[in-house]
């Protein structure tokens, strides 16, 4: 049986307990974004921004740091959103001939305001 794909991400942003961050919440995540490193990125600030709302505490020797954890998932979200802007495709623009053809064809289409030899001179839109 494969494993749920909420057990993977909470695999991939080292197993954080159940009171961190609830299987309802990965599972919402993975729904919402749609992309799995997306998903992990916004696990990441979530459990960065219930970190930053806690206060920190030294009773004797013993600390708990909770601006420092905060930092550091935030840290991890940085991680990822450079992973992910780094697989983005870049947009090729333009349109193929025959997407053209079928363009300039449509009865409906508003004729173009910008044309090829609007700033030359002695041309004449009007």
């Amino acid at each position: 049986m494969p494993t749920p794909e909420y057990q993977l991400l909470r695999e991939e942003l080292g197993n954080p307990s159940e009171n961190t961050i609830s299987d309802a919440m990965l599972e919402r995540l993975l729904e919402e974004e749609g992309s799995f490193k997306m998903a992990a990125m916004r696990a990441c600030r979530v459990i960065a921004r219930a970190f930053s709302l806690r206060a920190s505490k030294s009773i004797g020797r013993t600390s708990k740091d909770y601006s420092r954890q905060a930092q550091l998932w935030l840290d991890m979200a940085k991680e990822y959103e450079e992973e992910i802007a780094g697989l983005a495709k870049p947009l090729v623009g333009g349109i193929s001939k025959s997407q053209k053809i079928v363009q300039e064809e449509d009865g409906d289409r508003i004729t173009p305001f910008f044309g090829r030899d609007k700033f030359e001179e002695g041309y004449n839109d009007y």
